[in-house]
C-alpha cells in the first residue's frame, strides 16, 4: 500500500487496493501468450491438437497388442490413453522414458471413476498427452518407441 511501516491497508485509493509490487514478468508473459494464441486463433490450434491425437491413436491401433480407450471424436482434449497386453502400465512407462525419451503417465490418473468405466481400474493405463507444441515428429518418435517396447 505504499507505506510498509502501517500494520493495515490505507484509506486512500488505489493504494488501499495495492498490496504489493505487480507481477511484471507475469503481466508481460501473459500478453505476449494472449498475442500469440490470438495471432494463430484457438481453433487452428486446436486443430493442430486433433490432427496429433488422430495421428497417435490411429498408430498406436496398427501396433499388435495395443488397446486404445480414448475416442475417435475430435473433441475435447488432446489424450490418448492405452494399455498394452503383457506389458504392466508402470513399466511400460518407465521403459517409454528411459529408454526412448518419451513421457507418458501411467496408472488411475486421478480418475479411478473413469478407468472404472474404460475397464482399466484394476490396471490403469498409459495417457499421453499433445499440446501446442507438440510436433508429428513426436508423436512418431513415440510410436515407435511404444511398438518397440511392446514387442519385446
Amino acid at each position: 500500500g505504499g507505506d510498509s511501516m502501517l500494520r493495515a491497508m490505507p484509506k486512500a485509493f488505489p493504494d488501499r487496493l495495492e498490496a504489493g509490487t505487480h507481477n511484471g514478468p507475469g503481466i508481460a508473459g501473459l500478453h505476449a501468450a494472449v498475442e500469440w494464441i490470438l495471432e494463430r486463433t484457438p481453433e487452428a490450434i486446436h486443430r493442430h491438437e486433433m490432427e496429433l491425437k488422430a495421428r497417435l491413436r490411429d498408430g498406436l491401433l496398427s501396433i499388435p497388442g495395443v488397446r486404445v480407450h480414448s475416442p475417435a471424436a475430435p473433441a475435447g482434449a488432446a489424450i490418448v490413453t492405452m494399455t498394452a497386453d503383457g506389458v504392466d502400465v508402470a513399466t511400460l512407462a518407465r521403459r517409454l522414458d528411459e529408454e526412448h525419451g518419451v513421457l507418458a503417465r501411467s496408472g488411475l490418473q486421478c480418475a479411478p471413476e473413469t478407468h472404472r468405466l474404460l475397464g482399466t481400474h484394476e490396471t490403469g493405463a498409459i495417457r499421453f498427452s499433445l499440446g501446442w507444441a507438440s510436433t508429428e515428429a513426436e508423436v512418431d518418435r513415440t510410436l515407435e518407441a511404444v511398438a518397440k517396447v511392446v514387442e519385446r
